[in-house]
């Protein structure tokens, strides 16, 4: 599982995360059972779930945060 760090937020805007699923020749695929999950500066999880399907391979969600923050 790969993490990625957002710099920077506002309280109560919406964040669009999107990610896209390749096989090993490159072709965009559905993993078996995606999930998300997004944690605090400290480390504790404050939202997970399984995000929505846009496409063969692409999947999002959206999270609006309840504090702003890094």
């Amino acid at each position: 599982m790969s993490q990625i760090k957002i710099k920077k937020f506002e309280k109560d805007n919406s964040v669009y995360f999107k990610c896209t699923f390749y096989n090993i020749l490159g072709t965009k695929t559905d993993p078996d059972s995606p999930a998300y999950a997004v944690y605090d500066s400290s480390g504790a999880e404050i939202v997970s779930g399984t995000p929505e399907k846009s496409a063969t391979g692409i999947y999002y969600f959206y999270h609006a945060f309840s504090t702003e923050g890094k």
